[in-house]
Parts: C-alpha cells; structure tokens; sequence
C-alpha cells in the first residue's frame, strides 16, 4: 500500500489535467479521478503484478472516463468491476468470492460514514442524481454537496486501508464498570436523577463509545470505523451522550468528559492511597478505637452492653462522620438544573473504583436517622418505607404497635426480634445527644484521621495528575480528592476483618432519633 500511495502522488496532478482534457469539466474530472483513486484502494491487494501499478493505475481512470459517456443504465447497487493491470474490465467466476466479499467490505465503509456524507452518496452513487438535484433535495447548497463527495471519498478510502491492514480487525469491544457521585437538590425530579446521565451510559455500545472518544476528539466516522458500528447506531448514542455532558462535541468532533482508568491506573491510584493508609495508620486507629470502647459504652445508649467487636463499625462510622468532608461538591464536573454530578470509569473492571466502604443515612418524617456502614460484602439491609422507620421508632420508645405488615417486614429483615410479649431491636439505637457524646469520645481519634486523610489527598492528587488527560485538567482537583475519600475507612474496615471479626448485617445499622 505504501507504493500505491506513493504513485498516486505523483500521478495525482497529471491524471486530474489528463481527466480534464477528457470531459472539459473540472468538477466532473476531479470526481473521476477520486473515483479511479478509491477504485485503486479497494482492489490493489488482489493485484498480481505490482510491478506494473502505475500503468494500472492509468487504466482504472480511462476505464471511469468511458463509463462517463456511456448511456445510464439500470445496475445492481452492489456491481462491483474488477480491473487489471492493463485497464481492461471483466469478472471471472474466480472473482466472484472476492466480488461478495468487496461488496461487504464496500457497504461496512460507507455504513461508516456520518449521516450528513452517507446521504449525499446514496443520492449519487446509487440513485445516480445530479449534483443540483441533490442539492435542491437535501436542501443544502451546490458547494456542500461537492465537498461533502470529496470528503466521503476521503473517508471510504481510509476505511479500506484499514480494512486491509489492520492486524486484528476492528476494535473488540471492552467491558467499562462505571461509577456515578453527585447530589440532587430538593426540586429535582427523584425520577430523573443525573438527567438521564446513567441511563445515557448503561448500554455497551454508549460506554465503548466513551472509551473510543476518549484520548482525543473524533468524528462520527472515526468512532464508527474504529468500533466497527454502523454511523446510525453511533450517532443516536452520541447524542444522549452529549445531552448527559458526559461526551463534549466541538464542531462534528466528540470527547469523553470523565476520566477512564486502566486497572494498571486505578491500581496506582485507589491501590496506592489504601496500601499508604494500610501501613501507616489503620492498626493504630482501630487499636485506638478499641481503647475507647470502654468509655463509649458508659454512655448507656440503647445496644451499649454488646461487646466491642459488635460495636467497632458504629464507631468506625462515627469516625467518617465527625471527619471533615474530603471533596468539594461544588466542584462536580458535570452539572444540570438543581443536579452535580461526576462519572469514572474502569476498563475490564467489574465494578468502578470507587471507594469501598463509608457511611450513607437516610431521613424519615419520623424524626428517626438510619445510618448504614456500607461495604460489598454486606447486604443493603437499609428500611426503605416511612412505615417501618415509623413502626422502629415506636417499638424503641415503647409504644403499642399495630401495623402487622411492617412487623413482619421489620422481623424479615432482622430489625427486631420477639421479646416475650413484645419485641426488641437488633441494632444500636442512640437519642442525638448520645451520638453527640460518642463523638466527643472518639475526638482525637477523628483528628488523627483528618491528619492522616489529608496526607493520602496529597499523594491522590499527585498520582491522578499522572494520568488525568489534558482535557479533563480541570477535573483533577476534584478527583484527586475524591479518589482519597473513605480510603481510610476502607482500611480501617480491612484491618478490623483481618483480626477475624465476623461482620454480621445488623452490626452495619444504627439509628439515631
């Protein structure tokens, strides 16, 4: 290929005078020589004898002059001529495995093509209209349909050079975990979180997409030849991708805006800041949480009298809780109406590498706060209706209960047990003054934390800038910091396992009223 290239160079000129002096139109002849260099592409690997290319070459552009003055005539749209080194046209039955297989190769090229290229070619190529008419039906100017042929010639030819030559075919498609953060307003629309940003980016084909665009912008043709997708599927991904902000468009060029770490990356990232809190703090805080225990459980809240080991996540969790908040959610990369929100992904990674474990709550018009430790090796066992926060609340303040479906919805899920009559709860439950107190505890404990957390941000920071492209060099604040959030705990979380703790689901649950 690269000495057909080179004799197209030289060629170009004196085939395009030589064209012109033919038809005496210079539109007409630079499409003929286009069409005689595409023509070339497409068959120079069934030429035998390379050694005559350039006469070949010549024969191609004579054999398109003559069929430019021959009468119309009805052709299948998937004719395709092969031709030899002398010019001379024919098909053998030899040719006709390799005519099916150009034929598919030439339908998978123009599939390719963005959708503004693809329908000034069939309008031309296969339904054989003129430029004006083109024109007048795509209602676009004479000049857009002229460059937008050139333009498609370009790209078809490329496409077959990468047909050819590319070692391993297309790009196979790669598995993307995915992982979303972000807060939601009080006036948004809980049914339509992240704008549809999760949505945008649940299927295959959209994260592939990503991950194509990823390194540096490219056109829809660019994407769908890499990918090996035909351009319509691509281009209905993009935009829901561009409408979520998650991909940026620039002219007819697209970018992903959120950062994809290989497994080597995260591994430098994630790995290095859990490896930095292992081996520098977490035996010293949980032996320090340990030591405080004592006095935590004289503070008498409800669930005080388990042993420490059934209380070490409560105050793991009040730990994270009492430190100070890492990143700032103000500086979410990507934001909509009364919505932040921020995306990374990790290559072949079953899960995005996000932190593993932390803290979330959640509030109910009982008054009643649950706060869940959350790790993947324990179950979400979280109360979701208002009806058993509320039923919760009345059994811990001894109240009669009668609602019978959130008993046995509360006894399913291990938030209480029969007591004789009545029942009890299984998890700690504290008044907010006692949770104020445990804090008071665990303060210098939580100020170790805060110390030590601020030094893993440091080295998060440092190690993000390292393989955060340059256009997401906005975003490193934010990840460099995120990607240090609840490092700690996590480590906290593996050195309490490591000691043989058996984490049970009602150890990760607490309320405070």
């Amino acid at each position: 290929m690269d000495e057909l290239n080179r004799i197209i160079t030289d060629e170009m000129e004196r085939m395009y005078r030589f064209a012109f002096s033919e038809v005496g139109d210079e539109y007409l002849a630079e499409d003929l020589v286009q069409d005689a260099i595409l023509t070339a592409y497409r068959c120079y690997p069934r030429l035998r004898e390379t050694d005559k290319t350039r006469s070949w070459l010549w024969g191609i552009l004579r054999n398109h002059i003559k069929r430019a003055y021959r009468p119309k005539r009805e052709v299948p749209t998937d004719e395709i001529v092969i031709i030899d080194a002398a010019g001379v046209s024919y098909v053998t039955p030899e040719d006709e495995v390799l005519r099916k297989a150009d034929i598919t190769r030439v339908r998978r090229a123009v599939s390719t093509l963005a959708k503004v290229y693809r329908d000034v070619c069939v309008l031309y190529y296969l339904e054989e209209k003129d430029y004006k008419t083109i024109a007048e039906k795509l209602d676009i100017p004479l000049s857009s349909v002229k460059w937008r042929l050139h333009e498609s010639k370009q790209q078809i030819r490329e496409e077959f050079e990468k047909m050819d030559y590319m070692e391993k075919g297309y790009r196979q498609a790669v598995k993307l975990g995915l992982g979303m953060c972000g807060w939601v307003g009080n006036g948004a629309d809980s049914g339509n979180w992240y704008d549809g940003a999760e949505k945008a980016l649940e299927s295959l084909l959209a994260k592939n997409i990503a991950v194509v665009a990823y390194e540096k912008p490219k056109t829809v043709t660019e994407i769908s030849s890499e990918m090996g997708v035909a351009a319509d599927y691509v281009e209905e991904a993009l935009e829901a991708l561009v409408k979520t902000q998650s991909l940026k468009q620039t002219v007819n060029r697209y970018q992903t805006m959120f950062p994809i770490w290989t497994r080597e990356q995260a591994d430098d990232i994630y790995g290095g800041n859990r490896r930095m809190a292992q081996t520098q703090i977490a035996a010293e805080l949980l032996d320090a949480l340990y030591a405080s225990a004592e006095d935590v459980k004289k503070i008498g809240f409800y669930g005080s009298d388990r042993d420490a080991d059934k209380l070490m996540l409560l105050l793991i969790g009040i730990v994270e809780d009492g430190m100070k908040h890492l990143f700032d959610t103000e500086k979410l990369p990507i934001r909509g109406i009364d919505k932040a929100w921020a995306f990374q992904g990790l290559i072949d990674g079953d899960v995005s590498p996000v932190q593993v474990n932390g803290v979330s709550s959640s509030w109910g018009d009982s008054g009643m706060v649950e706060y869940y430790f959350y790790q993947r090796t324990i179950p979400d066992n979280r109360l979701w209706r208002e009806e058993d926060h509320r039923v919760l609340c009345d059994i811990y303040c001894g109240k009669p209960v009668t609602d019978e479906y959130a008993l046995s919805r509360l006894l399913e899920k291990g938030k209480i047990e029969k007591d004789g009559e009545g029942y009890r709860i299984t998890s700690p439950f504290l008044t907010g003054e006692e949770y104020g107190k445990i804090q008071a505890v665990l303060a210098p404990v939580i100020a170790r934390a805060d110390a030590v957390q601020e030094k893993i941000a440091a080295r998060s920071r440092e190690t993000v800038k390292k393989h955060l492209p340059a256009h997401l060099a906005d975003q490193l604040d934010f990840f460099g910091d995120y990607c240090a959030n609840g490092i700690l705990i996590t480590a906290l979380f593996d050195e309490l396992t490591s000691r043989g703790v058996e984490i049970q689901p009602e150890m990760a649950t607490w309320y405070v009223k």
